[in-house]
């Protein structure tokens, strides 16, 4: 009995430490530079109502415009979406899920 819970308690913690393949994939993305890949993928997960419960989407779309916004003719044409980004990533600086987020993410920053 005692290996049964065992094998289902261990089951259960690689399931719950387990990451979302489509965030890894944004996350692969961004190291790899491709920032308007990852601005239009990141508008796409939030859009999805599965991905309510992260914070991950709007950190990647944030990030990847401040990225984007380095080019000067990108950045005259999307003012609102970079104050937006700045916005954003100042609130998550202030939430405890958002400092957590901040210091898993550190390099990108």
């Amino acid at each position: 009995m005692n290996r049964i819970f065992g094998i289902v308690l261990l089951f259960l913690g690689t399931h719950v430490l387990a990451q979302n393949p489509a965030i890894d994939h944004l996350e692969m993305l961004y190291d790899q530079g491709y920032y308007k890949l990852v601005y239009r993928k990141a508008a796409r997960l939030l859009d999805k109502p599965e991905y309510d419960f992260s914070k991950l989407p709007g950190y990647y779309r944030a990030i990847a415009t401040l990225q984007l916004a380095q080019d000067e003719h990108w950045y005259k044409r999307h003012l609102e979406e970079t104050d937006q980004a700045k916005d954003f990533l100042l609130q998550l600086r202030k939430s405890e899920k958002g400092q957590k987020i901040i210091l898993a993410h550190i390099s990108e920053l």
